[in-house]
């Protein structure tokens, strides 16, 4: 295997600019299941990104809003409703996005890791926030029948998203995601109109945080994203993750927006079970070389399933650094 010409956060930004680096940036997704797995060889202080030699350091922010019980099963964390109704939150307290233990564990990423690797910072969008509270069928029901009540709920989260939103933007991070599933394997879950109603007026508020701190920002969404991307793009958002390939045509993505928005995803992550190591190798170069000429690519997946052997996840990250290299 070629040596590596480029740090992490060197091939990164490379990519993020559309360049080509050295070889595709790469980033695993895991499940809980998966890394206990690997803690359980390894010790608790098993780190996926040295392990795996990927590039990316991400973290996401936990404000501490009431949720709902979680509830355990197959290994998956399921969370049920907090409230059944809007009126309900009113009795409820939202978080102060201000306190610094939010960003103590950022900051420590930072300080250590920041020079050599990009830092991928998220938040929760308000939408998938509103969802936490209640369920998503009640939320699209309240669109309907409380949209007032619903706005008020929303701009009470959104708050919070902003404040947390603004002073991230104010620290060395790389990229701002926002994760919002908008989509199912069908294309959007709400209209444009929906959309225009209930999300941009809060997430775009996000958006324009981030941009005023001359950060990237991407999106999250799980499912076809065809129909959101135009929009996306209307935004200025320049990442988009996962763009999942079972549901979405990547040579028409390459095609459109391949200039002016990165991926962050592309692997299927279904594979990892239901295919040969032949077959998984023959994927992820295929997805490489749709995705990765002039750059504007980092792979990632969803979440790698617990279930799938980790020989066979250290084989995936093997691959990719092996196979999935530019010429220069």
């Amino acid at each position: 295997m070629r040596k590596d010409r480029f740090s992490a956060k060197e091939r990164v930004l490379k990519a993020l600019n559309f360049e080509e680096p050295d070889r595709v940036p790469f980033h695993l997704w895991l499940e809980q299941g998966v890394i206990e797995g690997y803690q359980s060889l390894y010790g608790r202080g098993f780190d996926p990104v040295r392990h795996f030699g990927s590039d990316v350091i991400s973290h996401v922010l936990w404000y501490g809003f009431p949720t709902g019980k979680r509830i355990r099963k197959d290994g998956i964390q399921w969370q049920e409703p907090l409230v059944s109704s809007l009126d309900e939150l009113d009795d409820y307290q939202f978080p102060d996005a201000s306190r610094a233990s939010i960003y103590a564990d950022l900051d420590q990423m930072i300080a250590k890791q920041g020079q050599h690797y990009p830092i991928f910072v998220w938040t929760i969008g308000v939408l998938d926030m509103a969802t936490h509270l209640r369920s998503y069928q009640e939320i699209f029901l309240d669109m309907y029948d409380h949209p007032s009540k619903l706005k008020q709920v929303m701009e009470r989260i959104s708050s919070v998203l902003e404040r947390g939103v603004e002073t991230v933007s104010r620290r060395k991070i790389d990229v701002l995601f926002i994760g919002d599933d908008l989509c199912d394997r069908n294309g959007l879950m709400l209209s444009h109109q929906q959309l225009d109603e209930f999300v941009w007026p809060y997430d775009g508020r996000l958006i324009e945080i981030a941009k005023k701190h001359h950060i990237k920002v991407g999106f999250h969404s799980d499912g076809n994203v065809g129909p959101l991307l135009g929009k996306l793009r209307e935004r200025e958002v320049d990442v988009v993750n996962p763009l999942q390939p079972t549901v979405n045509d990547l040579k028409q993505f390459k095609a459109s927006y391949g200039k002016t928005m990165v991926v962050y995803g592309g692997f299927d992550n279904t594979v990892t079970l239901e295919k040969s190591i032949t077959d998984i190798e023959e994927h992820i170069v295929g997805v490489f070389e749709i995705l990765g000429p002039e750059g504007g690519f980092v792979m990632s997946c969803h979440e790698i399933p617990r279930s799938t052997p980790l020989e066979r996840i250290d084989r995936i990250a093997e691959i990719i650094k092996a196979r999935c290299r530019y010429r220069s």
